[in-house]
Formats: structure tokens, C-alpha cells, sequence
């Protein structure tokens, strides 16, 4: 036994030896717990769903406006340095802050941009199947 300090074992130094390798192992656990109406595991899809009205690249523009917005900062840091002359660092400091704000909010701008276009076309898709009537066949005003 490699965790034994005894040269002669007992039944006794057996059973310690054995709950001290027990302890070391690695134990991995299935948590029935995750499981949704339908019995699929959930927790291990591990894929969030997103809501319906909300347009289906939002993950990925927010990834893209990380990028804008380090891209901007790099380019107004850049800018402030150049145009501050001997006080570089304040001009690089002052334009990366003005950059990446700047970045971040024609980002977001974009983005809402693309959502209200999507909201359009999903909305005038819905109405041209017809299932949204907004007068009824069957409704009489008095």
C-alpha cells in the first residue's frame, strides 16, 4: 500500500489504508437535480436559449463591440499622445478614455439599429402570414 507507514500490515492498517486512498480519488457525481419536465439534462446542454425578440446575432454583435471599443481606445490613445506633444501620457490616457466611450456608444447605436430593422421584418413577416388580423371576420360594432 503506498500510503502505509507500517512494514507489517493488520486488518486494522488495511481498512486506513483504504479510506485514505478513497479520500485522494477523484469522485464525479451525475446531479440528477438539472433535469427539466421533458428529462433533458439541462446542465449539461449547458445552451441558453434566447428570448424571441431579440434578434438572433446579439451574442455575437456584443462580442464585436468588445472589439470596436479596444479598437477605438488603441486609436485614441494613439491620437491623444500625438496631439499633446511632451505631455504624451495624459494626451494617450485621455484619448484612450475618449475613444473607447465614444466606441462604445456608436456601437450600441449600431447595434440598436440592426434590432429595430430585424423587429421589422420579423413583424411585417408575421402580419403577411395572416395570423395577426387586426379586424376579425366574426366581430360586429354596434
Amino acid at each position: 500500500m503506498p500510503f502505509s507507514s507500517q512494514k507489517g500490515t493488520t486488518s486494522a492498517g488495511k481498512a486506513e489504508d483504504e479510506t485514505r486512498q478513497e479520500s485522494n480519488a477523484i469522485v464525479i457525481h451525475n446531479n440528477n437535480n438539472n433535469k427539466n419536465n421533458n428529462g433533458d439534462n439541462t446542465a449539461a446542454n449547458n445552451v441558453t436559449k434566447m428570448p424571441e425578440g431579440v434578434h438572433p446575432r446579439k451574442m455575437e454583435m456584443k462580442n464585436d463591440r468588445k472589439a470596436k471599443i479596444a479598437g477605438c481606445a488603441t486609436t485614441g490613445a494613439i491620437v491623444g499622445a500625438v496631439l499633446t506633444g511632451p505631455a504624451w501620457p495624459v494626451g494617450a490616457v485621455a484619448g484612450a478614455a475618449i475613444g473607447s466611450y465614444a466606441g462604445k456608444v456608436t456601437s450600441r447605436a449600431g447595434e440598436r439599429r440592426q434590432q429595430r430593422k430585424w423587429e421589422q421584418k420579423t413583424f411585417n413577416e408575421y402580419i403577411s402570414k395572416g395570423k395577426a388580423g387586426v379586424q376579425s371576420e366574426s366581430v360586429t360594432f354596434a
